[in-house]
């Protein structure tokens, strides 16, 4: 018996030894909050069960820091195994290399298809490169009209629609909408009360996509915002403060919204976990329908980089991407994101989401994005850290009423076509 029980004991060890030596690690980074690492920690014991072989070592960096880290470690020869920042919107250099793994073999062997992920999450631009795919979705938020109920039942005024394709929620009605709830309370003939909460700069990015009008060209070459239908659609953002005066100026986003002084204001989803703590009503919409409705989506993409343990890094952002479980404590809290998987999504939509915010008009997030515009507003390009300052002082001269859209657009039309030029 003794015997018995020593050789039990050696085949154990060994075993642990084998294993121990079979270990491997991957490396993530990602930019992290306290919401992903707590959901980190949710969802790393179900991959641990289902993958005891492989351990994997977080990094959640600031997003200015990460930038910096993954070139540095990319350029060190120890890049990390998997992450969202090699994506080509924030940096060519990592495709330009070819240092990040195709992934169609893969996922033709695993069975995974566009099916499993919600409608028009599967192929975004950033996910292919030459024609094969470098990513995986996992995440994702967007930019949505959030309105004060109660401010709307004290006008009289139905809310506005939440459905996509409902055109009798148009710009007019939008206009006509904001004057009605614009109001001086203690008559001293200033607006206490507004339509609308501020013109964000990221209302500019998208006017232009509303009038059919674009940035820039098709192969984002030339900035052609200063063409007068373009700027027609800035100036047209400017008048509703400087005209219609639904909006104050000096503008903010959120404060008069946060305080229940407005009755509508544009911001991305994200912000609902911000929003629990505001002493008001509130709800989503969609944006008003000028010539096309349009919306912005951010989506969260991972990326493996090429290496011998491309295999396990592999496992590593499959699981993120496909497992209904990760995907729902990834979704954290209520913090605006979105699982990617289809099955996930609706059930945290119609579960965790449904708990936290009853009532909650989440279709309009879900169904937003087929009417995504983010690939053409410039923001994916590996040069717009340098642009973005620009329009936005752009976008502050023109909606305060310092300068005609037609006279700023022409201004800084040269400056951002030779940060253009850099590119190609």
């Amino acid at each position: 018996m003794r015997r018995f029980c020593l050789v039990i004991g050696m085949v154990l060890m060994l075993s642990a030894v084998g294993l121990a030596a079979a270990q491997k690690t991957v490396t993530f980074m990602e930019v992290g909050d306290a919401a992903k690492m707590k959901a980190f920690e949710e969802y790393y014991p179900i991959w641990r069960q289902l993958h005891p072989e492989i351990a994997v070592e977080y990094s959640p960096l600031a997003y200015s820091e990460s930038f910096t880290k993954i070139k540095t470690m990319f350029a060190a020869g120890i890049p990390y195994d998997v992450s969202p920042m090699y994506s080509p919107g924030y940096d060519t250099m990592f495709v330009e290399a070819n240092a990040l793994l195709a992934m169609d073999d893969l996922i033709k062997r695993d069975g995974i298809t566009e099916d499993d992920f919600l409608p028009g999450i599967f192929n975004s631009w950033d996910q292919f490169h030459n024609g094969e795919r470098i990513a995986l979705p996992y995440g994702f938020s967007g930019r949505v009209l959030w309105y004060n109920p109660e401010l709307f039942d004290t006008a009289g005024l139905a809310y506005p629609s939440t459905s996509w394709t409902d055109t009798s929620w148009t710009w007019a009605d939008f206009v006509s909408v904001g004057k009605k709830l614009t109001r001086d309370i203690n008559g001293d003939a200033i607006n206490d009360v507004w339509g609308l909460a501020g013109l964000p700069n990221f209302f500019g990015n998208l006017a232009p996509f509303m009038w059919g009008q674009e940035i820039f060209n098709a192969d984002f070459s030339e900035f052609i915002l200063n063409q007068a239908a373009g700027a027609a659609t800035i100036q047209r953002i400017a008048d509703l403060a400087l005209v219609e005066r639904i909006t104050p100026v000096p503008f903010t986003t959120q404060a008069p919204f946060a305080s229940g002084m407005s009755a509508m204001m544009i911001e991305g989803a994200w912000a609902m976990g911000q929003a629990r703590s505001w002493d008001v009503k509130w709800n989503w919409a969609v944006m008003p329908l000028a010539e096309r409705r349009v919306s912005e989506i951010t989506l969260d993409k991972l990326y493996v980089a090429k290496s011998s343990n491309q295999d396990a890094a592999w496992e590593w952002a499959k699981f993120l991407a496909t497992n209904t479980q990760a995907q729902i404590l990834y979704a954290g809290q209520g913090n605006g994101k979105i699982p990617t998987q289809k099955q996930a999504a609706y059930e945290w939509v119609t579960g965790e989401l449904a708990k936290l915010y009853p009532g909650l008009n989440t279709e309009v997030l879900l169904n937003a994005l087929p009417y995504n515009v983010g690939e053409r507003l410039g923001s994916t390009m590996p040069n717009w850290t340098r642009i973005l300052p620009l329009l936005t002082n752009a976008y502050n001269r023109i909606f305060t009423g310092q300068a005609s859209a037609n006279q700023v657009m022409n201004e800084i039309k040269p400056s951002i076509d030779a940060i253009l030029r850099e590119m190609k």
